[in-house]
């Protein structure tokens, strides 16, 4: 994470290629450049965000690497 956030906002640094990939399933915003080839990007949940879209995101992402 590049931010440590205790919010629903959280900051992951993530490979470039792999943002076309979750764009294709989730909302997220770039946020800055990390690098030649990352990105920092902006996820934001709702309260009404249920935790299983939260688990598949995370599985979504560690499949990507």
């Amino acid at each position: 994470m590049r931010y440590d956030s205790m919010t629903n906002q959280q900051f992951p640094v993530l490979p470039l290629d792999a943002l076309t990939a979750l764009n294709e399933k989730y909302s997220f915003s770039l946020w800055e450049q990390a690098g030649d080839n990352h990105s920092v990007v902006r996820f934001c949940t709702s309260w009404a965000t249920k935790r299983e879209n939260v688990e598949r995101l995370i599985e979504d992402i560690v499949n990507l690497a």
